[in-house]
């Protein structure tokens, strides 16, 4: 199925890598771009597999996984609409490091690796926000790294909710609501350890009126608390 969408008046262009194209480049990434809805569940691209070009989300919500040595998933991140898919293997002339999966129905954008490389070789501004891409991933790379081998489930339960009350967050009545549809066993991949704990861990914060849980939904009440658990270093 492809929707309809439109470049010029796309509502995450603003902050995303192609913000500020000029009128023509633009009109050519609309001739070139091709845009699909995926479905809840389904898979954009598959790790191991060679790169064919990029995707930016429209809208929906994308989860980023491998699989490690012991056969447990572990998602490497979460994306949201603005954001670019795949810019790492392209560029990097590698295969896809992780699966990307639809957690939320989504329009996904698809730039071919041929235009991809054109506009990046005429635009230093979109290569550069390309470059910020890497880097943030490698910043968030080495935190995760760091709080797996260093924070104990607690602290990384904090840690997780705050990112998510930073990127995904919507103001309440009572605080902050996810706005992300999170099973609580990709929570805890996220976090490198088992749905029960992560249970567990949230049942202690809701406990102590921290936070509110319906189903999968997680509501924010008190982020600060959640902030002293973290230690300061991190």
């Amino acid at each position: 199925m492809t929707p309809k969408t439109n470049c010029e008046i796309c509502p995450v262009r603003t902050r995303g890598a192609f913000c500020d194209l000029t009128k023509d480049e633009l009109g050519e990434l609309m001739r070139a771009r091709v845009a699909n809805t995926y479905r809840k569940h389904s898979v954009i691209f598959y790790e191991g597999n060679p790169p064919m070009g990029l995707f930016g989300i429209w809208s929906g919500k994308v989860k980023l996984y491998n699989h490690a040595a012991n056969g447990r998933t572990q998602i490497a991140r979460l994306a949201k609409p603005g954001d670019l898919l795949g810019y790492r293997a392209l560029f990097g002339e590698e295969p896809y490091a992780a699966t990307a999966e639809v957690i939320e129905d989504a329009t996904i954008c698809f730039l071919d690796r041929t235009l991809a490389y054109s506009i990046l070789r005429r635009n230093t501004g979109v290569a550069l926000r390309i470059m910020e891409y890497v880097c943030r991933d490698l910043r968030v790379a080495e935190r995760r790294m760091h709080d797996l081998v260093r924070m104990p489930v607690v602290e990384r339960t904090a840690a997780l909710l705050l990112e998510l009350e930073r990127d995904f967050g919507e103001p309440a009545p009572r605080g902050t609501r996810l706005a992300i549809d999170l099973t609580r066993e990709e929570m805890a991949e996220m976090i490198g350890t088992t749905a029960e704990s992560l249970i567990r861990t949230l049942s202690e914060f809701r406990q102590k009126d921290w936070i509110e849980l319906d189903g999968h939904r997680v509501l924010v009440k008190e982020s600060s608390a959640l902030a002293k658990l973290i230690p300061q270093d991190v």
